[in-house]
């Protein structure tokens, strides 16, 4: 056994091991009883697997972080119909769960128009905080006032930036996606209701991957024992929701 180190001696890295282990052996008698022998293989599939481990717990879902706001986005687009003319659907669309609020049609869109669909939209104070849109010069005195006077802020994206508006922008993408490009609108009626349909198979029906695969009226999980599977055509055929029916 090499002797104790004296005062000031700077102990190399093995003689320092085993003058760990001395004290380890005074403190604890039956420290040999607590020793592994394993081969090298082993000893990195531990680690590999303590890695993965760790970091599964690093990714684990946590509530932290920061609160959803309350936002609502509103944007126009444009329809052709049968003869070629022009018709503007407007919507709204809250951000926290995607549910598309409101949504109607006009063939002559004014702020006044928009404005008033606000008003339908949010009844009695319950307006939210915020409303995302874009710089269109459709949006002019008479909506920022109406805004204003439901109690919101409103957030202008900036110049030939869609992208800001990305909630909207994609809402509309599945709308033509989904809807108008499978039919030839005839004109403004028959689109509001092919839009009010939408709207009730989107909120209700559709399923969101950003909501888990549920949708924004969330849908309860129907077990086998509730019966066989239906479809329910929406849309006047174009979607279906599946369900369990006794």
């Amino acid at each position: 056994m090499d002797p104790a180190p004296a005062p000031g001696r700077i102990l190399s890295g093995h003689a320092a091991d085993q003058c760990a282990d001395l004290k380890i052996a005074k403190l604890w008698a039956g420290w040999r009883s607590s020793l592994v022998i394993a081969q090298p293989a082993t000893v990195l599939a531990w680690h590999r697997q303590g890695f993965q481990l760790y970091w599964r717990w690093k990714s684990r879902h946590r509530s932290a972080g920061r609160p959803p706001i309350d936002i609502v986005a509103v944007d126009f687009f444009v329809v052709p119909t049968l003869t070629f003319q022009l018709l503007f659907g407007f919507l709204i669309l809250r951000h926290d769960r995607r549910e598309l609020v409101h949504v109607n049609v006009t063939d002559h869109p004014t702020a006044a128009w928009a404005a008033h669909q606000l008003v339908e939209s949010f009844p009695e104070e319950t307006a939210p905080k915020y409303l995302l849109r874009d710089r269109d010069a459709i949006y002019g005195d008479v909506f920022g006032r109406r805004v204003k006077g439901l109690g919101m802020s409103e957030i202008l994206i900036a110049p030939r930036a869609p992208w800001q508006n990305r909630f909207a922008e994609r809402v509309i993408g599945s709308i033509r996606r989904e809807c108008l490009d499978h039919v030839i609108v005839i004109n403004e009626r028959h689109l509001r209701r092919l839009l009010h349909r939408y709207l009730a198979y989107y909120n209700a029906t559709r399923p969101h991957q950003a909501l888990n695969n549920s949708s924004p009226y969330p849908r309860e999980v129907q077990p086998p024992t509730d019966g066989r599977i239906v479809a329910i055509p929406q849309v006047g055929g174009l979607h279906h929701r599946y369900q369990r029916a006794a």
